[in-house]
């Protein structure tokens, strides 16, 4: 693996990076966590596609409860809706790469 690669927006280190802002964040819940995992994980060729039904299946939360904390996440920053899904078509979601990383912060500071 090069240096080239981890200069990819899909890269490992990029989604891994975004999904410890998102547990170190205070505003988070559990759900959002693994909300954010499975958005996060599925990210690919700059796009994320997932469905609710999907992640109903994969977390066990209800539709409604998956709908708040997609809404939640957006409002903080870390991703945006590309598409709305409509029928069979999973919704698409950008991934904010940027999202400030409390870890990286402390870092810095010390």
């Amino acid at each position: 693996m090069t240096n080239a690669d981890f200069e990819t927006p899909s890269s490992l280190a990029k989604k891994y990076n975004l999904l410890g802002a998102v547990v170190d964040s205070q505003w988070a819940t559990r759900l959002d966590h693994m909300v954010a995992t499975v958005v996060i994980d599925r990210h690919w060729n700059g796009t994320a596609c997932v469905s609710l039904r999907d992640l109903e299946q994969i977390t066990g939360a209800t539709r409604t409860n998956i709908i708040g904390s997609l809404r939640r996440i957006a409002a903080h920053g870390v991703i945006s809706v590309i598409r709305r899904g409509a029928s069979h078509r999973p919704t698409e979601y950008d991934l904010n790469f940027d999202f400030p990383n409390r870890r990286c912060e402390f870092a810095r500071a010390a």
